[in-house]
């Protein structure tokens, strides 16, 4: 849940800085953690750094593949996200 947290930066709207600098403090502490229980403890948040290192090298591939072809397309904002990993959330109720 603090990974989660960290990543979606909170009421605090931390910079890319300060989450890099959260998540490394986490990691930190993991590496702290030993045997099996550390393997079952880290596989979400294992799953969702993968998804997050996937995301970012599939939007470079992306701009390049853009620049190439001269497109006006400046920017695109889209994360393909492993549903078990992240944490779920009701769906707000549209009128």
């Amino acid at each position: 849940m603090c990974c989660d947290h960290v990543l979606k930066s909170g009421e605090e709207k931390l910079s890319a800085s300060e989450v890099k600098q959260n998540l490394d403090r986490i990691i930190q502490l993991f590496s702290y953690l030993t045997g099996e229980g550390l393997t079952h403890f880290t596989s979400k948040m294992e799953g969702m750094f993968s998804d997050v290192a996937m995301c970012s090298e599939k939007r470079n591939e992306f701009d390049a593949h853009m620049r190439q072809h001269d497109s006006k397309l400046d920017f695109l904002g889209a994360q393909v996200l492993t549903t078990v990993f992240w944490p779920t959330y009701k769906s707000p109720q549209v009128t």
